[in-house]
């Protein structure tokens, strides 16, 4: 999923929105893809990422704290949503 996430973000974020909504982000939270993300938000330019790149990524993000578990350092992925929205 990771692989296909990095690859065609938007289907991911399609799949997010297909599936039921809880049980997929929280496959993301548990596969550690939160860790993955947070880097494309906070610093996007640094890694060559488009604004519709950092933009999908800040979407999921936003899904996992919003509909997952046991989100791992919750305050730094809402501060790296927030922060990539004002980006732009």
């Amino acid at each position: 999923m990771l692989v296909a996430l990095l690859e065609e973000p938007e289907g991911a974020l399609l799949l997010v929105h297909q599936a039921k909504i809880s049980s997929a982000v929280q496959v993301l939270i548990d596969n550690h893809v939160i860790d993955v993300l947070l880097p494309y938000c906070i610093e996007p330019s640094t890694h060559g990422v488009s604004k519709g790149f950092q933009l999908l990524c800040s979407g999921l993000l936003e899904k996992c704290v919003k509909h997952g578990q046991e989100v791992p350092n919750k305050a730094k992925v809402k501060a790296a949503i927030e922060k990539s929205l004002r980006k732009w």
